[in-house]
């Protein structure tokens, strides 16, 4: 069998093998006495009989990608061979030439996408934060997340000029004493103002209000520390529990507000309770009309807490 240089053999896939110490697998070095002695040999073709067009003789004669992608190269394609002269450094694992122009644009525009990214988080770090620190009036039970009350009530915010986020830090379920024990992590979020719309559960459940109350100054006296200002939103004790239970539960929150100079809102479900057309059918929870209803009687007092 004649000899064939190893640079220009092919293997059963019929792609040039990579070389090896660094030299440029597919630019040939300068022949040498030896190569230019040797005929001419077309390569070996697998068995199977494949003849000139198929795959191992298209793959020898591929046209010439640095050309075609007017690259300049110094070592252009010999003559007949259709070996690609394209740099080592633009080659995929195939020897086949890679267009950089493209990846050199992509590679910007991904730049500047990260550069935009950082800068609206920028914005959105420097906007004013408001914290819902509530149970499920506040984290919207029964209804799609975009329906809720902290969304309503930031595209409310919004809608009147305000670059307020509102974050959601309610628990469906939770009590005064819940709300206050998890008062450290969720203040983690840095919020600029706080909402505590907390209470009906323990009115639901007839706890103690001296507890209640005892739960509400607590989380009032660490926002108070950290100089964060509130709005108190009030609840209201069911009426089967008695007028002494009503009278000392229903008045915790006008006395704390002035204790710790937070606004105060009454009652969070003012003009929504126990109303059929803006409830659930639990009547304990509004649905999204209800929700509307409460955003819409909440917002001046909203306003005037982030005006502090």
């Amino acid at each position: 069998m004649p000899y064939v240089p190893a640079r220009r053999r092919i293997n059963r896939w019929g792609f040039l093998p990579v070389g090896r110490g660094g030299a440029d697998p597919i630019l040939p070095p300068p022949q040498r006495a030896r190569d230019k002695a040797a005929p001419h040999v077309p390569p070996p073709l697998e068995r199977g009989g494949q003849g000139e067009g198929s795959a191992a003789s298209v793959a020898v004669r591929e046209p010439d990608i640095g050309a075609a992608a007017g690259d300049p190269s110094p070592n252009p394609s010999p003559k007949g061979r259709g070996i690609p002269s394209v740099p080592l450094s633009q080659r995929n694992l195939w020897g086949r030439g890679i267009r950089t122009a493209p990846l050199r644009r992509a590679t910007l525009c991904a730049l500047a996408l990260l550069c935009g990214l950082s800068a609206t988080t920028q914005a959105q770090a420097a906007a004013g934060t408001l914290l819902v620190l509530g149970d499920s009036l506040g984290a919207g039970f029964g209804l799609p997340a975009e329906q809720g009350f902290v969304p309503r009530l930031e595209a409310a915010l919004r809608s009147r000029g305000h670059d307020i986020r509102v974050m959601n830090g309610s628990i469906s379920g939770d009590t005064t004493a819940g709300g206050r024990a998890r008062l450290g992590w969720t203040l983690s979020s840095k919020p600029d103002f706080v909402i505590v719309a907390l209470g009906g559960n323990d009115g639901l459940r007839g706890l103690d209000p001296a507890e209640t109350r005892a739960n509400l100054r607590a989380i009032l006296a660490r926002l108070k520390e950290r100089k964060i200002p509130v709005l108190l939103a009030g609840m209201k004790a069911p009426r089967n529990l008695g007028p002494e239970y009503e009278a000392a539960f229903n008045g915790a929150w006008p006395e704390l507000a002035r204790q710790y100079g937070a606004v105060l809102y009454p009652f969070f479900l003012d003009g929504v309770a126990l109303d059929p057309a803006l409830n659930q059918p639990d009547l304990i929870h509004p649905n999204a009309a209800g929700v509307a209803a409460i955003v819409e009687r909440i917002l001046p007092y909203v306003e005037k807490l982030i005006a502090r």
